[in-house]
């Protein structure tokens, strides 16, 4: 990671990046702040697995809301995908490469619309099994003396 420019964030922004199918949490850079101009990552590296089966690297630019351990809260606002055969070219550059510009490029991210963005919020629910998760949620829920509706519930409310 080098440098963002045009950034019309205030507080803060963050790098989110994953690979598409995610079976794993999102890799996040250092927040930056305050967020105006061009921000200059200072190199920052962002290690991603690649196993090979993956179709594409996505990358967030996340603004930053400062909300104690409510990561989150935090909205994504600019988004960029790279498919695979880009990444594999741009790697073999690199490979092949003399330099430290070998294989890099600069890319341009492409606006979120807020329901994209909002989707983020339920990103992790895959990962686990919908009975565990429905099971942990209304036991917390009932220790804090909460009622939590089942997704029929929902349903039927809806």
């Amino acid at each position: 990671l080098v440098q963002a420019s045009n950034v019309q964030r205030g507080a803060g922004i963050y790098l989110e990046a994953w690979t598409e199918p995610n079976d794993d949490y999102p890799k996040n850079s250092r927040v930056h702040k305050p967020a105006h101009g061009a921000i200059d990552f200072g190199g920052e590296l962002l290690e991603i697995d690649w196993h090979g089966d993956e179709q594409e690297l996505v990358i967030h630019a996340v603004e930053y809301t400062g909300a104690a351990s409510k990561q989150s809260k935090d909205l994504p606002f600019c988004e960029l995908r790279i498919p695979r055969t880009s990444i594999e070219k741009y790697a073999k550059e690199a490979q092949a490469g003399d330099g430290g510009g070998a294989g890099t490029r600069a890319f341009e991210m492409r606006p979120l619309r807020r329901a994209d963005a909002y989707s983020r919020r339920f990103r992790f629910q895959g990962m686990l099994p919908s009975f565990i998760m429905a099971s942990v949620i209304s036991k917390i829920g009932a220790e804090q003396g909460l009622y939590i509706p089942t997704q029929a519930e929902l349903g039927d409310l809806q």
